[in-house]
Parts: C-alpha cells; sequence; structure tokens
C-alpha cells in the first residue's frame, strides 16, 4: 500500500514537471512565432524595395533608349 501511495506522488511530481515544461514550450513557441513572422516581414519589404528599384533602373534606361532613338536626345 505505501508502495502504491509512493507511486501516485511520483505519478503527481511527473505531471508538475510536464506540466512546467508544456507551459515553457508553448512560451517558447509564440516567441518564435512573433519573431518568425517579424523576420518575415522585414524580408519581405526588403524584397518589394528591390523590385521596386530594379523596376524603376529598367524605366529609366527604357526612356533612355527611345529617346535616343526618336532623336529626342541628340548623341
Amino acid at each position: 500500500m505505501t508502495q502504491n501511495v509512493e507511486r501516485m506522488l511520483a505519478r503527481g511530481e511527473n505531471l508538475d514537471h510536464l506540466r512546467n515544461k508544456t507551459e515553457d514550450l508553448e512560451a517558447t513557441s509564440e516567441h518564435f512565432k512573433t519573431t518568425s513572422q517579424k523576420v518575415a516581414r522585414k524580408y519581405w519589404w526588403k524584397n518589394a524595395k528591390m523590385i521596386i528599384i530594379i523596376c524603376v533602373i529598367v524605366a529609366i534606361i527604357l526612356i533612355l533608349i527611345i529617346l535616343f532613338a526618336t532623336g529626342v536626345i541628340p548623341t
């Protein structure tokens, strides 16, 4: 009978330990989720800015080529 009581006490301690681990993992996963969202947003904006810059440069080059070809800008 004392063994059963000891087992139940040990089981209760294990459950408390598992509950603490679960709470820690939950907090860690929330932190990871928010951090990963911030990183993804940061790199999305970096990518968007780079695409806009490339488009502007290509547009300027095309305008210059057209202006040279039509003779608006003499060579």
